[in-house]
């Protein structure tokens, strides 16, 4: 079982991205991407414009952890808001040299935060 967390800015400050529905979406997407990553499937780099100054620039970034310490992060800067950008930001996190590959037996109880 993976457990799946994600942050929101308070009530008021919410709009379409980070409204509840669409959160719960993104998390089911980054839970597939790890499941399917885990299991050996591949996802390909997106392109990435990284513009620091662009004010209208998105990112995604994918962090996987247990209770006691991380297990992978990924964050793609400037990319397309997309879901495929979630599945390679989730790919890449499970496969975060840090800490190792997740395996099926690493990829029980963890949390993934979606930023």
């Amino acid at each position: 079982k993976i457990f799946i967390q994600t942050y929101k800015e308070e009530p008021e400050d919410l709009n379409s991205l980070n409204s509840l529905e669409n959160m719960e979406h993104m998390v089911q997407i980054a839970r597939n991407a790890i499941e399917q990553t885990v299991d050996g499937k591949m996802f390909y780099p997106l392109e990435q414009n990284i513009s620091f100054t662009n004010p209208e620039s998105k990112g995604i970034a994918v962090r996987i952890r247990t209770t006691e310490k991380d297990k992978g992060c990924y964050a793609l800067y400037s990319c397309k808001f997309e879901d495929a950008s979630i599945e390679y930001a989730a790919c890449e996190a499970a496969k975060d040299p840090r800490y190792g590959f997740l395996t099926s037996t690493t990829a029980q109880n963890l949390f993934i935060n979606i930023t």
